[in-house]
């Protein structure tokens, strides 16, 4: 029974004292309260003489409730025996706030991480299922000490291991001793994986190991190894490679096709270098004999040895014909070796009219074209068209293309030779009805002793020289020449020289 009571209390619970004197305690308890004190708060009484911070809850006069908390403990009289119970209330309303909030936080930590090891979990699979789908690459992670964590599909492709039997066992064990201790020669540190991974690390860069595979097969990995940190702690290593066998094989058969070709190139270029010193050499001794045969045969031309017979005067006049184009042959061979010997043709510039110079070439063109049916049309200006060259080499110019131009033109076709001042300077055109020529001859047809397979179809004479000569000299007179032809459709050689004023 409530034997005395303090004011706080009596203003807690909004009652006078005399109210509560007399009560028992648990009449001031919540049905709850009651319960707690029958099987709690008095056996503890009974056994420990004392209890602390008792949370019950008690009834004020409006009917609301007040948490409290009781410490309770026995006085005794100086006799030792039990006298009464002192009972002090301590007014909880805060603390137990605190309390739930206390457990709603505590709940609502509990809901975030279960969400985030549920999302971790989540993620975790996802990174897995990636790392898995990548079967062309090799993934290894490892933990701190090497051992392995995760050995992916690629990797178990490659390698010829299941992932069973790798996971949890040591790294070490998947790298052939002697490919660490070369890597290790190389990186200067110790070829054990604890010196030798870190250093992998930190040289950053992939590196060929030749790993041997579950079933014995040898092949060549590009590997590299990075850390796996959390929070700036290293928690394991990552081991990403491919299989570059197949590349490193095509490689070194490239490497090889292109030695052989820089062979073959070397053996062309001593050949094609021993033909023009074959071809200069011939040249320069044949130039003698031509011209004594030209000489003689012009005094038996003249009868200065004798009169003629019908017969024996044709005969003098095919000789004196084709040893004219033999003559233009070794002029032609030796103006190509003093091209290719320095890079000057020597020329004896000068002002020189090409509408004249083109006029002039007719009389001989017309010699060539006796025994053709072949039309020759000449197209002029009535002034001057100077250029500053050398009036032999262009001359030479003229007779060459017009000459090509009327050997590729079968009978009843026609050439037409063009002169015309334009803003892009002087333009020589040479254009004809004739055979024309395919686009792949058209880009070789400038090569030395090129010949188009038309040529060799039809049989038609000639070296092969005449286009590479003729534009040897129009680049030595800083001009330009263009081909435009179409297998059966004629073709059209274009010169363009540099253009001077008739008072210039």
């Amino acid at each position: 029974m409530i034997a005395r009571v303090n004011a706080t209390l009596c203003t807690w619970l909004g009652m006078e004292a005399g109210d509560l004197l007399g009560l028992h305690l648990t009449e001031l308890l919540t049905p709850a309260g009651r319960i707690y004190h029958e099987t709690h708060y008095a056996p503890m009484m009974q056994m420990r003489g004392s209890v602390r911070e008792i949370a019950v809850d008690v009834v004020r006069a409006d009917g609301s409730r007040l948490p409290v908390l009781l410490n309770a403990g026995v006085v005794r009289t100086p006799d030792g025996e039990p006298h009464s119970i002192q009972v002090a209330v301590f007014e909880a309303t805060r603390r137990r706030a605190y309390e739930r909030d206390l457990v709603r936080a505590r709940d609502q930590q509990e809901v975030e991480l279960r969400a985030q090891a549920e999302q971790a979990a989540t993620a975790t699979a996802t990174v897995s299922q990636i790392i898995d789908a990548a079967t062309n690459t090799l993934l290894v992670a490892t933990d701190a000490d090497l051992v392995v964590t995760h050995f992916n599909r690629g990797a178990q492709e490659l390698l010829g291991h299941a992932a069973e039997d790798v996971v949890g066992q040591s790294a070490e064990g998947l790298l052939d001793v002697e490919e660490g201790q070369r890597h290790a020669d190389e990186l200067g540190v110790s070829s054990q994986p604890a010196s030798l991974v870190p250093a992998l690390v930190r040289h950053g860069a992939p590196r060929d190991w030749t790993l041997t595979t579950r079933s014995g097969e040898r092949r060549t990995m590009s590997l590299s190894f990075t850390e796996i940190r959390e929070d700036d702690l290293l928690i394991g290593y990552l081991c990403a490679g491919e299989d570059v066998s197949l590349r490193l094989r095509l490689e070194a058969a490239q490497r090889a096709a292109l030695d052989r070709e820089l062979q073959s190139v070397a053996r062309l270029e001593q050949a094609d270098r021993m033909k023009d010193e074959v071809v200069s050499t011939i040249s320069h001794e044949l130039r003698t004999p031509i011209a004594s045969i030209q000489g003689y045969g012009e005094l038996l031309a003249d009868g200065d040895l004798g009169t003629l017979a019908p017969a024996q005067a044709d005969a003098v006049a095919k000789v004196l014909r084709n040893a004219s184009r033999l003559s233009v042959l070794v002029e032609d061979l030796l103006h190509l070796d003093r091209l290719g010997a320095a890079d000057e043709v020597p020329l004896r510039l000068e002002p020189s009219d090409m509408a004249a110079l083109v006029v002039q070439s007719r009389a001989s063109l017309d010699q060539v074209l006796r025994t053709r049916d072949v039309a020759l049309r000449v197209q002029v200006p009535d002034v001057p068209v100077l250029v500053h060259g050398d009036t032999r080499a262009l001359e030479r110019v003229v007779l060459n293309l017009a000459d090509n131009a009327i050997k590729f033109t079968p009978d009843g076709g026609s050439v037409t030779l063009t002169v015309a001042s334009t803003p892009a300077g002087c333009v020589l055109t040479v254009a004809d009805s004739g055979i024309g020529m395919s686009e792949e001859d058209r880009l070789r047809v400038r090569e030395r002793f090129y010949r188009s397979s038309e040529a060799y179809r039809r049989a038609v004479p000639g070296t092969g020289l005449g286009l590479s000569v003729v534009e040897s000299m129009v680049t030595a007179h800083g001009g330009t020449m263009d081909i435009e032809s179409a297998h059966g459709r004629g073709t059209t050689v274009t010169v363009v020289l540099p253009e001077i004023e008739a008072n210039g």
